[in-house]
């Protein structure tokens, strides 16, 4: 199993047939309703067995789509810092430069 492993709906018919084998009982609305964060997690459970939990969490935050936005944010944060240190300056600059009566 490589770690780009994608759990797919034959894992989550596998994972289905384990719980009811142990008497956990799912709804197939629950099942369809929760598919995406399920084969995300089984996925992060395979890879973490395989791969180590440094592995695991690595995937699992290049896939979070929160800490995708909050990366992308680092640039916009910079160029606002950028701008407010230029506007700070300029401001700056025009009080200081004396007035002609």
């Amino acid at each position: 199993m490589g770690n780009d492993f994608q759990a797919d709906a034959d894992v989550l018919q596998q994972f289905k047939e384990f719980l009811a084998k142990r008497n956990i009982q799912v709804s197939d609305q629950d099942f369809k309703d929760n598919a995406d964060f399920l084969k995300s997690h089984i996925r992060m459970e395979l890879v973490s067995m395989v791969y180590g939990k440094d592995e695991a969490d690595r995937l699992r935050y290049e896939s979070d789509p929160l800490v995708q936005r909050a990366l992308s944010s680092f640039d916009e944060a910079q160029q606002l810092m950028a701008n407010a240190k230029k506007y700070v300056a300029e401001k700056s600059q025009k009080q200081l430069k004396p007035v002609n009566p």
